[in-house]
């Protein structure tokens, strides 16, 4: 589940989970506006693609002040396919090491 909120940066984004056709763009699956500091997503996709458009987006936000020019949307790509398999292959790296933080 993709919470209503991530906090990226020193900014807390707000996610909009819509409908596929209320994007912008019929050729966007996910958007995200750094102004207003929303990510909008598909409400109908599986939870697998929403994990991996919000992470998409995500790196987007994180990239903001890097110049990477036109090379910034196959980095995002890469990186939100790639965080996505990772999250979903490794759970229990995931649980043990939110653990391991609480603790410290």
């Amino acid at each position: 589940m993709i919470p209503p909120t991530l906090k990226i940066g020193a900014h807390t984004f707000l996610v909009h989970q819509v409908e596929k056709n209320d994007l912008s763009d019929s050729n966007i699956a996910a958007c995200i506006d750094r102004d207003r500091q929303i990510i909008t997503i598909p409400a109908d996709a599986p939870a697998s693609r929403q994990l991996e458009l919000t992470l998409h987006e995500c790196v987007h936000a994180m990239l903001e002040g890097h110049d990477l020019g036109d090379k910034e949307e196959l980095v995002c790509v890469l990186l939100g396919q790639s965080l996505a398999l990772f999250i979903m292959d490794n759970p229990k790296f995931f649980s043990d090491a939110l653990k391991t933080l609480r603790r410290s």
